[in-house]
């Protein structure tokens, strides 16, 4: 009898963990699109994996739906799943949740699947792709507006400068590489804003914690040059206007990098949850180094800038805030488990072997599974380590 009783309960207390999961991830959005997001990162770069080699054959699956799907795809989702979180704690008001939130993200999951089955990309790809961002944006005006948060309206500015970028990927074929580029320098304006105040923040209270000096500095005029200069970069260059946005973008680095100089990097080398912040700033600079110098010779091609920012910059940073967000967002102490800094030195090896795969030519094709293989191994490490964490319920009760 005592047998039966526990198996039942255990059986009980089961069903009702495994009821409570919908609930649970439609409570918060970091926890559905933080999953999505790696998972389909790691999808989309197996399936572009597959068809590079030619183990699979899917006419959609060419080089612009493996670009569009990194900044449209992945980075919309993890931003969606960071901005939905953080401005409710901006406001303080309680955050997006049930229907309108499983809305949001059956809107994601259609521009993936229309991407995927629309070859090439047509109308109701564009239609489900474009609806997804501007969503989010009027989402976070209508939540900023009325408590006067000023401070955080370049996130929706950031957000509909995208969609205007994708949407000129879908509309202008002709110039999809045009528009690919002011994708990218709109996300790097996204990670000027985002990745510029919490790599700070998070720092000083770090050396504060730990009775150091916590000198940490960041000016305000750096970060509005910084991330002014990027919006200015992509609008640059969906008008045409190449040296226009070379010289700006140049300016936005030069400004990235002073900021970087109050940030007391090299003391927290011994912290991953930091260093990584810090890593992801450095990809950044280099990534915004590349693409103006590129403007300038044809020693450099654009590829590398290309990768040293989605591969480098995105890759890292993603990782870094997902890692961080999933432990702090749902009451755990903020200590990694083991084995996640793995996930970062991988990434950082997909995106060296990226760009190492666009200066070598002869060995391009071993060095792009290296990627391809490292990027996807740090994703799936991501679902393994972090997704019963966001699976699961805060250990301190309370909501989220």
């Amino acid at each position: 009898m005592p047998v039966v009783a526990t198996s039942s309960l255990h059986s009980e207390s089961g069903s009702q963990a495994a009821a409570g999961i919908p609930r649970l991830l439609l409570a918060i959005a970091f926890r559905p699109f933080f999953l999505l997001a790696a998972a389909w990162s790691a999808l989309a770069m197996l399936l572009w994996l597959a068809s590079l080699t030619g183990w699979l054959s899917l006419p959609a699956l060419t080089p612009a739906w493996h670009a569009h799907e990194l900044l449209f795809g992945v980075v919309a989702a993890a931003a969606a799943g960071f901005a939905l979180t953080a401005v409710a704690t901006w406001t303080g008001k309680p955050p997006l949740a049930g229907a309108g939130l499983l809305a949001l993200l059956l809107l994601w999951l259609a521009g993936r699947l229309t991407m995927l089955v629309e070859s090439p990309p047509g109308v109701v790809a564009a239609v489900t792709n474009l609806l997804f961002l501007p969503a989010v944006a009027l989402y976070l005006f209508s939540r900023l507006v009325p408590v006067g948060q000023r401070r955080n309206y370049p996130l929706v500015l950031i957000l509909l400068l995208l969609t205007v970028a994708q949407g000129a990927w879908h509309f202008m074929d002709s110039d999809r590489l045009l528009a690919y580029e002011a994708g990218l320098l709109a996300v790097a304006a996204m990670i000027s804003l985002i990745a510029g105040r919490i790599t700070p923040a998070f720092t000083r209270n770090w050396l504060r914690r730990r009775q150091q000096p916590e000198r940490v500095r960041d000016h305000a005029p750096l970060e509005w040059i910084n991330v002014g200069g990027l919006l200015l970069g992509s609008a640059a260059v969906l008008a045409q206007q190449p040296y226009l946005a070379a010289i700006v973008t140049l300016v936005a680095a030069v400004a990235a990098g002073l900021r970087l100089a109050g940030w007391n990097s090299h003391r927290v080398l011994t912290e991953p949850l930091l260093w990584i912040l810090h890593l992801a700033w450095l990809w950044l600079i280099a990534a915004l180094l590349l693409m103006g110098a590129s403007w300038f010779t044809s020693a450099l091609p654009p590829t590398l800038w290309w990768h040293a920012l989605g591969a480098g910059a995105i890759g890292t940073i993603l990782i870094g805030v997902m890692t961080r967000v999933a432990l702090g967002h749902t009451g755990r102490p903020l200590e990694l488990p083991p084995g996640t800094p793995v996930l970062y030195a991988l990434i950082t090896v997909a995106a060296l072997a990226r760009l190492a795969a666009a200066l070598f030519p002869q060995g391009y094709t071993v060095l792009l599974v290296i990627a391809a293989v490292a990027w996807v191994l740090a994703w799936i490490g991501y679902l393994i380590r972090f997704g019963p964490i966001l699976l699961a319920p805060r250990p301190d009760g309370r909501p989220g």
